[in-house]
C-alpha cells in the first residue's frame, strides 16, 4: 500500500512539473483533434474487411452511451465492428489530452458483470509500427460464452503501451523531452493520446485470430492517419 501511495504522488509531481513546463514552453496547446477528424482518419477498411455502418451515423457502427462521454471527457469515441463471413470484430478508439480520459478497461468489464479469468501481454509484430504491446484478458459471465478481449494505448512520440499507468505518464514524458532538447514546434509538441480496445465477435476465435486483426488494424489505421493512429 505505501508503494501504491508512493507511486502516486510521484506521478502526480510528474505532471504537474511538466504540465507546468508545457504552459511556460508554448502557452496554448495545439487544437485538439475533433471526433468527425478521428472518423475520416481511421480506416473504412482492415484486411478487406469493411465495417458495419450505422444508419444514424455512417462514420460509426454504434454510439457509445452518453454517460461514457460525460465520464471520459475525450475528443471522440470511435466503435466500428469489421467484418467478412463469419468473422467479426468490434474496436474502439477514444483519443483524448487528458490522463483522466484514460484508465483501465478491466474495470469497466467487471462493471458489466465479466469476470476476469487472467491477463497477460503480448507482442503483436506489425510492419509499420515494430512488436506492438498488448494487453490480452480472458473474461467469462453467468449465461454466456467465454471470450476475451485486447486493448493497448498509443503515446505522443509514437510509443505503445499495455500498462494504463506507464501510458499515463508516457503522455508526459514526451513533451518533456521536447522541452529538454529545446524543440517547441507545434508538429512535436502534441500530448494526445490514444486507446485501442479489440473484441472478437464470432465463435471459436483465437488469440492468434485476434493478434492477426490487430496487427493488421494497427498497419491500417497508421497508413490512414499518417501516423496518428
Amino acid at each position: 500500500m505505501e508503494r501504491l501511495v508512493r507511486n502516486i504522488y510521484i506521478t502526480s509531481g510528474l505532471f504537474a512539473v511538466v504540465g507546468g513546463a508545457y504552459l511556460m514552453g508554448r502557452g496554448e496547446p495545439p487544437p485538439a483533434k475533433t471526433e468527425a477528424e478521428m472518423i475520416a482518419l481511421l480506416p473504412d477498411s482492415v484486411a478487406n474487411m469493411p465495417y458495419d455502418k450505422s444508419a444514424d451515423d455512417p462514420g460509426i457502427s454504434y454510439k457509445m452511451d452518453e454517460t461514457t462521454y460525460k465520464v471520459l471527457k475525450p475528443f471522440g469515441i470511435v466503435a466500428r465492428e469489421y467484418w467478412k463471413g463469419e468473422r467479426r470484430y468490434d474496436v474502439v478508439v477514444i483519443a483524448s489530452r487528458s490522463k483522466d480520459s484514460f484508465h483501465d478497461p478491466r474495470v469497466c468489464f467487471s462493471a458489466q458483470g465479466w469476470e476476469i479469468e487472467q491477463f497477460f501481454d503480448e507482442a503483436v509484430t506489425t510492419k509499420y509500427r515494430g512488436n506492438v504491446p498488448v494487453r490480452f484478458i480472458s473474461i467469462s459471465k453467468e449465461k454466456e460464452a467465454p471470450s476475451f478481449a485486447a486493448f493497448l494505448y498509443k503515446a505522443p512520440g509514437g510509443k505503445f503501451y499495455s500498462n494504463t499507468l506507464k501510458f499515463k505518464v508516457g503522455l508526459w514524458t514526451n513533451r518533456f523531452e521536447d522541452l529538454l532538447k529545446g524543440k517547441i514546434k507545434e508538429e512535436s509538441s502534441s500530448m494526445d493520446g490514444v486507446f485501442y480496445r479489440f473484441m472478437p465477435k464470432y465463435p471459436n476465435a483465437s488469440k492468434e485470430d485476434l493478434k492477426w486483426f490487430i496487427a493488421q488494424y494497427l498497419d491500417e489505421a497508421s497508413k490512414t492517419s499518417s501516423g496518428y493512429f
